[in-house]
């Protein structure tokens, strides 16, 4: 993984499924953009293009800028609310 973010093992299971649905050099990306007066806005999408400043592991894309925020972080998936 990318050393910087943890991901959970549930996390990485449902990237890879919903990878598998998408054509093939699809990428998870993951990034952070500001978010007018409440901080941080965090985009997951899917993307075809990596960026020379992007990091990528396997099929997780996640930009240098994002990174810096984002170092520490746990990335898990639920599907309640």
């Amino acid at each position: 993984m990318i050393k910087e973010i943890n991901f959970s093992k549930k996390a990485v299971e449902r990237i890879k499924q919903l990878i598998s649905k998408k054509p093939s050099g699809t990428f998870f990306r993951i990034a952070v953009n500001g978010g007018g007066c409440s901080g941080f806005k965090y985009n997951f999408t899917f993307d075809n293009k990596i960026d020379e400043n992007d990091l990528k592991h396997e099929n997780i894309v996640v930009d240098k800028s994002s990174l810096d925020i984002l170092k520490g972080s746990l990335v898990d998936f639920s599907e309640g609310l």
